[in-house]
């Protein structure tokens, strides 16, 4: 993919170096090089004390690169700079693109999901590749937040029952073209898992869901 993307990492060292002192500062934190980006990781770190740090790192970076293609990025337990428009909308565009040109057709079903202020350039950017009416894309958040992504679920384990519940549906809608898939969804003679109803939800900005497939009482307005 990336050949889709003029790189220049120049400033790579120049970064490096700074973090390389927070990192040294913070104990527990760490430092991860990707092709175009450099992520200094406190997740594991003291979470007030990682906060300050990235907060002067962030302070401290951005004159220093103010003439650079880059992007400084702060997330869930990490600092990211990367180069500018390269990032995981512009990257899903383009793994979508060269699936679509190969096979000379349209992907029918698009589900994307992330937790992360780095993945909203993904549901953004997917939304408009299709068109924000298209009912074939998907684009979910993990966590009840503000987000670009049109559903929401509350936790990891949501998400994997949500992935256990496609999973099965595919299996049954290939029930007539094969048993394959049937003999799958169980294992050792165990039933196939039954996650709890409607695991998925419509993501209201009012701050509201409009449920979540059980019945239950409103509470009186105040």
């Amino acid at each position: 993919l990336l050949a889709d993307f003029k790189i220049d990492l120049s400033w790579i060292a120049i970064v490096r170096n700074i973090m390389e002192v927070y990192q040294q500062r913070t104990m527990g934190s760490r430092i991860e090089q990707k092709t175009s980006a450099l992520v200094w990781d406190h997740s594991n770190a003291d979470s007030d004390f990682a906060k300050i740090q990235a907060s002067n790192m962030i302070v401290q970076l951005k004159p220093i690169l103010r003439n650079f293609a880059v992007e400084i990025l702060e997330g869930k337990g990490y600092v990211e700079v990367r180069q500018r428009g390269v990032n995981k909308g512009a990257s899903a565009v383009s793994l979508l693109s060269n699936i679509e040109s190969r096979s000379g057709q349209l992907v029918d079903f698009i589900m994307c999901l992330g937790d992360d202020s780095s993945d909203e350039t993904m549901f953004t950017a997917l939304r408009s590749k299709r068109g924000s009416s298209n009912n074939r894309v998907f684009t979910c958040t993990v966590g009840k937040k503000p987000s670009k992504g049109e559903y929401y679920v509350h936790d990891v384990d949501d998400v994997e029952m949500l992935i256990n519940m496609l999973a099965q549906q595919s299996a049954k809608g290939k029930a007539s073209r094969s048993m394959v898939d049937l003999r799958r969804l169980g294992t050792s003679g165990r039933s196939p898992v039954r996650p709890s109803p409607l695991a998925f939800r419509k993501y209201n900005f009012l701050g509201t869901s409009p449920g979540d497939g059980t019945k239950r009482k409103r509470p009186p307005s105040t």
